[in-house]
């Protein structure tokens, strides 16, 4: 089993400046998502792990951790379709109903936190990466399982 952990959600600072333009630059910086990253693992075990502000030189970035990506495959002389499943750590589901309360959320959660979202950006950037892999936003039982790694989302340490 390959499994791919991401962090980060690319997008949401961009929206909330298009949504609420002239705010303070402090407050769109309030948001999920800071420091993307990516972990791979094989088997259970982590055989890659880095932080995309090593690649892109932008401290705490959020945007998607394409860099961070290509390590982790490139570490384990793999190819975005050899990948079963992609991880994310955050789980908006159980909001539904609160992001469903007006257009603007429900925008918000469609195009920065859904899993459709996030397959999106995957396939932007990975083109190759086959339509029937599995993209699950949460911490899944595979990763729990991982004895190298705690949570995805905590993962920038690593590198």
């Amino acid at each position: 089993m390959k499994l791919l952990g991401i962090s980060g959600l690319d997008g949401s600072v961009s929206f909330k400046k298009a949504q609420w333009p002239g705010l303070d630059e402090r407050e769109y910086r309030i948001s999920q998502g800071h420091d993307s990253a990516a972990a791979l693992i094989v088997d259970g075990v982590c055989v890659a792990a880095a932080a995309e502000e090593r690649f892109s030189r932008k401290k705490h970035t959020r945007d998607f951790p394409s860099g961070a990506i290509q390590y982790c495959l490139s570490e384990a002389g793999l190819e975005i379709g050899d990948v079963d499943e992609i991880a994310h750590g955050f789980d908006y589901a159980p909001y539904r109903k609160v992001f469903s309360v007006d257009p603007i959320t429900a925008e918000l959660n469609r195009n920065v936190f859904s899993p459709e979202s996030l397959a999106g950006h995957v396939r932007q950037r990975f083109p190759a990466f086959p339509p029937s892999t599995s993209i699950r936003c949460s911490i899944t039982w595979r990763m729990r399982r991982a004895r190298s790694v705690r949570l995805v989302g905590t993962i920038a340490w690593w590198s």
